[in-house]
C-alpha cells in the first residue's frame, strides 16, 4: 500500500515536552467500566532528553521480565510483580540502541530481538537478555516484533514494510511492502497483521491486501490484539506517543479512548504467564489487563503445572490400558 503516509523524521517524531515524563497514565471511566485495570510495573527507568527510557519488552521462559532501555543500550531482567522501581533489575545484558530501540517477542519461549542499529537482524535471546545467535539476515526486522499466535512465527516490521519469519527455518517472506510500519500485532486467527503509521493503525491480510484503517488516532506506536472468550476478542490495543491508549475494533470500526494523561507511550509487549499487555512510557512501563477470560496471548503453563498435566496423563493411559487388559 504505497500511498500511505510515511513516518515523520525521527528527530521530529521523537520529540516531546520534558515535563511529560512525569505523567500517569489513567484509564478513562469507559476503560473502568469495560473492566479494564492498569497498574504501574517499573518506574524510575533512565530516559534520554527527547524520546524514552523502556521500549522493547516481554516475558523470558522463566516467566521475568525482560526490558530493553533505550538510552543505556541494555536489556534489563526484572522479577515479574508490579510495583518495582528501576533500581530493582536483577540483572543486565548489553543491547545496542542509537537510532531504534530494541523490539522483543516471546515464541515458543524462546527471547528474539530486533534492533535497527544492527542492521535489521532477528536475534535470539538467552533469558537473560544477552544477544545470542542471529536468525536472520539484515533488513528482516528493525522496530517492530509480534508472535502470530497461530504458526509461532515472528512477524516484524521496519521502513519498507512488514515480513513474517519462521523461527525454525528462518525463512523470511515479505508480507507488506512500501510501508514505514510500526508497532506490528496480529490478529487471533492469525490471518490479518496491523501496524502503526501517520496516527493510523493499518491492517493487512497476510497475502498483503489492505483491509483496515483506524482513521486518524493522534500518533499511536505499538499495538497489541486482545484473544480470549471475550466481546473484546480480535480488538487491537493502541500505546501512542501523545500519552493516550485506544481499543480499536476492526469490525464495526469503532474506537474506544481507553486511557490519557500518559507521557509518551512507545512498545507494548505480552507477559506470556498471564496474559496482560505492557505498555512501555517515557520513564515507565504499565500493565493492561481487560477482565475475565480477556487475554492477549494464550498463557504459557508453569513447569510444575506441565509436571501435574504430564502425570495426570500418564496415570490416565495406565488406568485405560488395564482396563483394556481385564476386557480383554
Amino acid at each position: 500500500m504505497r500511498t500511505l503516509m510515511k513516518s515523520l523524521p525521527l528527530a521530529a517524531a521523537l520529540c516531546v515536552p520534558a515535563f511529560q515524563a512525569q505523567a500517569a497514565l489513567t484509564l478513562t471511566a469507559d476503560a473502568i467500566a469495560d473492566g479494564f485495570t492498569l497498574a504501574l510495573t517499573i518506574d524510575s527507568v533512565p530516559a534520554s532528553g527527547y524520546c524514552c527510557g523502556p521500549l522493547g519488552i516481554a516475558t523470558n521462559s522463566a516467566g521475568q521480565i525482560v526490558m530493553q532501555d533505550y538510552p543505556n543500550g541494555a536489556n534489563y531482567v526484572f522479577a515479574n510483580h508490579d510495583g518495582q522501581h528501576f533500581s530493582d533489575a536483577l540483572s543486565s545484558a548489553a543491547y545496542s540502541s542509537f537510532s531504534y530501540g530494541a523490539a522483543i517477542a516471546n515464541s515458543g519461549g524462546q527471547l528474539y530481538a530486533t534492533n535497527n542499529d544492527f542492521g535489521g537482524v532477528i536475534f535470539k535471546l538467552d533469558p537473560d537478555g544477552t544477544k545470542g545467535l542471529a536468525l536472520t539476515g539484515t533488513g528482516a526486522g528493525g522496530h517492530g516484533l509480534w508472535t502470530n499466535p497461530v504458526t509461532g512465527h515472528l512477524v516484524a516490521g521496519n521502513y519498507d514494510g512488514i515480513r513474517d519469519i519462521d523461527p525454525a527455518t528462518s525463512t523470511v517472506t515479505q508480507l507488506v511492502s512500501g510501508v514505514d510500519v510500526d508497532g506490528v500485532s496480529v490478529s487471533p486467527d492469525g490471518t490479518v497483521v496491523y501496524g502503526a503509521n501517520g496516527g493510523h493503525v493499518y491492517g493487512w491480510k497476510y497475502n498483503g491486501d489492505f483491509v483496515y484503517d483506524s482513521g486518524y488516532i493522534g500518533s499511536p506506536d505499538g499495538t497489541g490484539v486482545i484473544m480470549g472468550s471475550t466481546p473484546f476478542a480480535g480488538d487491537i490495543i493502541a500505546n501512542g506517543n501523545d500519552g493516550t491508549v485506544w481499543l480499536l475494533n476492526p469490525t464495526t470500526g469503532v474506537n474506544l479512548l481507553l486511557a490519557t494523561g500518559g507521557s509518551r507511550g512507545d512498545y507494548v509487549g505480552v507477559d506470556n504467564t498471564n496474559g496482560s499487555l505492557f505498555l512501555t512510557q517515557t520513564d515507565s512501563v504499565y500493565r493492561l489487563t481487560c477482565g475475565t477470560d480477556c487475554t492477549f496471548t494464550n498463557p504459557i503453563p508453569e513447569p510444575d503445572t506441565l509436571a501435574l498435566a504430564g502425570a495426570g496423563l500418564g496415570l490416565l493411559g495406565f488406568v485405560l490400558r488395564r482396563r483394556r487388559l481385564l476386557s480383554a
